[in-house]
């Protein structure tokens, strides 16, 4: 339900909601009914973006808290006041053509890679996006459709034993049963029911190989892991379920220069660990844990409880 703008030509004269473009308006009811509409199209911009998953709800309101001109609505509005004025129809058509053009600027920041938009960071210098470009400029999506959430570690902090969940086609053959023994960040041990010879050899191939550079969380909602099919194609095979890659960072993933902690090599390979015994926690600054994946499930609702309280 879209509520009805109350008109208060008592009201203080203020600056109209969200715009920035100085409109002076010589009618003081006529400002103060066009400032009331725009107040009610703005409460209804932040409950359209409401969500209960916090990723998602703060991606959808980045743009409409960055504010703006706002310039549609306002159209809109004084559109409005030369027939029967504002109302629940006005705000609610308002809205929806402000939406979609905020939904516009999201794709112009992925296509134009704008670091900036309406003097805030933009969506894609924020959370970035599968676009690439060749040397020549033309431009490529090589992950389609994409399913992950990735980031390039500490390549030194990695501890422990790790398998790979799913086969991996490298070098013409596919490795099976692939095991890793990991100390001080980087992998000491390779084991596999086939292929293992593979992986050492690429190991081998630059002193920083057996570093990690990728760390990519994937839910049980994926697309492509949901066909139950393996590509022998990792482009495909690592959007199926969460996997990590030994070898290169990933230096975009970063605001600025790259931390010194990521690994710089001459190869990236990305292998599947994903599945549903695999637990994701995160480790907060102060030591604390937080579940992020259980089952292939986002635990993102539960994980934002924890850190509110």
């Amino acid at each position: 339900m879209v509520a009805e703008p109350t008109h208060d030509p008592a009201a203080p004269p203020s600056p109209i909601p969200g715009t920035s473009i100085g409109v002076e308006l010589t009618d003081p009811d006529l400002e103060s009914a066009i400032r009331t509409t725009l107040a009610a199209v703005e409460e209804q911009l932040h409950l359209a973006v409401t969500s209960d998953d916090p990723l998602v709800a703060e991606a959808a309101r980045h743009l409409v808290d960055a504010g703006g001109k706002r310039f549609r609505p306002l159209l809109a509005a004084v559109a409005a006041e030369i027939g029967g004025g504002g109302n629940a129809d006005v705000v609610l058509s308002a809205t929806v053509v402000e939406l979609t053009h905020l939904a516009t600027l999201y794709h112009d920041d992925v296509m134009d890679e704008a670091p900036v938009r309406r003097g805030a960071q933009s969506a894609n210098a924020r959370w970035m996006s599968a676009l690439f470009r060749t040397a020549d400029g033309l431009e490529y999506v090589p992950n389609m459709p994409t399913e992950e959430i990735f980031t390039t570690p500490d390549c030194r902090r990695a501890e422990g034993t790790l398998a790979s969940t799913r086969p991996l086609a490298v070098i013409g053959d596919v490795v099976e049963g692939l095991r890793f023994t990991v100390k001080d960040g980087k992998i000491v041990d390779v084991a596999a029911d086939h292929g293992a010879e593979l992986i050492r050899a690429e190991l081998a191939s630059d002193e920083r190989a057996g570093y990690f550079g990728e760390v990519a969380l994937v839910d049980g909602a994926s697309r492509v892991g949901k066909t139950g099919v393996t590509f022998f194609d990792v482009l495909y095979d690592e959007n199926a379920t969460c996997h990590i890659a030994y070898g290169m960072g990933l230096p975009y993933a970063f605001d600025g220069e790259p931390d010194p902690a990521t690994n710089v090599c001459n190869i990236h390979i990305d292998f599947m660990v994903g599945g549903p015994e695999l637990e994701v926690d995160a480790v907060l600054a102060d030591g604390s844990e937080v579940p992020l994946i259980r089952n292939e499930e986002w635990q993102l609702a539960s994980a934002a409880h924890s850190l509110a309280s």
